[in-house]
């Protein structure tokens, strides 16, 4: 909800340049915590509940971050030394310092999920709230800057990681032998990558093709459907952990339970909103965006497409997690993103900026198929 607030209101107030650059700050930010789930989060969840560790997945997460923003620090010399256009110049020193706070906050709070802390989770979550709100009144009356608006982010984040990390009493004295679960993590950052591509990834690809306008309307037409990427996260903080729980004690019949469960609900609570919105879409665009953004109505026609497949794969991929099957992911991502860039290959010289969300339908639709038939065949597999 933070997040959606902030956005919205800096897509209303900003300009479009400065709203483009936060907007890629952002992206980058998603990017990372994306590379850090299969690095640290996922392998955290899976091992859970069996060896403890928490701690060893914490130091794997410490060396992330600081290489993260390490990584960021030298793309922005490059950038610098290099003359690339004002969008990057900005974008990459702004996200390396941004990146440090977001990615402990978003570590501190899967582990306060694994643990069931719903208290610490909430308190952290206010802090962030009231952080956000803060510095949005502070970008908005006064600087009005992507610089600023980055600022507010990074606050914001370091307030709730640190309230988060009041919390942190339950930490295992057991430690995971980490060279033992190098295999899987290996094939989940394998996997990220090309899922990046048809996911937060594709808001750099369209930063460098389109520039900063284009990139200024992607963000805004994603915001009708940031609430589905909120429930996806938030029922995928609980899912996996719930699922490895009934697989371990139930089998596939347990899993698929689970997975089953988890579809249900979320067709329920996000395809009824997605419905919603789909159909009002004329009345609120110019409610809310006042004619700012072309093509925002169909452009938020085509993100509702891609919310809804989003939310039949994410109970697939949850199931293929469980069963150990990240290369299985790997290579389902990796045709996934070929198709995404086919698309946007095909027409990457048009003036039409819906491309790149069309190219997010193609490559998602293909990956969820991908994901289902490659689920479905591990099933029979194991029965067999």
């Amino acid at each position: 909800m933070a997040t959606l607030l902030q956005t919205f209101v800096y897509a209303r107030e900003l300009e479009s340049v400065e709203f483009g650059t936060f907007s890629l700050v952002q992206g980058i930010c998603l990017l990372a915590q994306g590379l850090q789930r299969s690095t640290s989060v996922l392998p955290m969840i899976m091992t859970a509940g069996s060896e403890g560790g928490d701690a060893v997945w914490g130091r794997v997460d410490l060396v992330f971050r600081v290489a993260t923003a390490a990584t960021l620090g030298l793309l922005a010399l490059a950038a610098w030394i290099f003359d690339f256009p004002r969008l990057w110049q900005s974008a990459f020193p702004l996200a390396g310092f941004c990146t440090l706070a977001t990615l402990a906050y978003e570590f501190q709070r899967r582990l306060l999920y694994l643990h069931g802390c719903n208290r610490a989770i909430l308190q952290a979550a206010l802090a962030y709230f009231l952080a956000v709100c803060v510095s949005v009144v502070v970008v908005v009356n006064s600087l009005r800057s992507a610089e600023a608006a980055a600022g507010g982010l990074l606050f914001a984040a370091a307030l709730a990681s640190m309230v988060a990390w009041q919390n942190r009493d339950f930490l295992s004295p057991k430690e995971v032998i980490f060279k033992d679960h190098i295999g899987i993590i290996g094939w989940n950052i394998a996997a990220f990558l090309p899922y990046s591509v048809y996911n937060n990834g594709m808001i750099l690809i369209v930063g460098v093709i389109y520039g900063v306008k284009t990139v200024a309307l992607f963000s805004a037409s994603r915001l009708l459907i940031a609430p589905i990427q909120t429930l996806i996260q938030a029922i995928d903080s609980v899912d996996k952990p719930r699922a490895r729980r009934m697989f371990l004690s139930g089998g596939m019949k347990g899993l698929s339970q689970s997975i089953r469960h988890t579809r249900v609900t979320l067709i329920l609570i996000g395809g009824s909103y997605l419905a919603i919105i789909f159909v009002a879409v004329e009345k609120l665009v110019p409610l809310l965006f006042l004619d700012q953004f072309p093509d925002m109505i169909n452009a938020v026609r085509i993100w509702c497409l891609v919310a809804f497949i989003m939310l039949l794969s994410q109970p697939l991929e949850t199931g293929l997690l469980v069963l150990r099957k990240s290369d299985v992911i790997f290579w389902s991502r990796s045709l996934s993103a070929i198709a995404a860039l086919v698309v946007l290959g095909l027409f990457a010289t048009s003036s039409l900026h819906l491309i790149p969300i069309v190219a997010l339908a193609v490559g998602w639709g293909f990956g969820g198929i991908l994901a289902y038939v490659s689920l479905h065949r591990s099933f029979l597999r194991r029965e067999a």
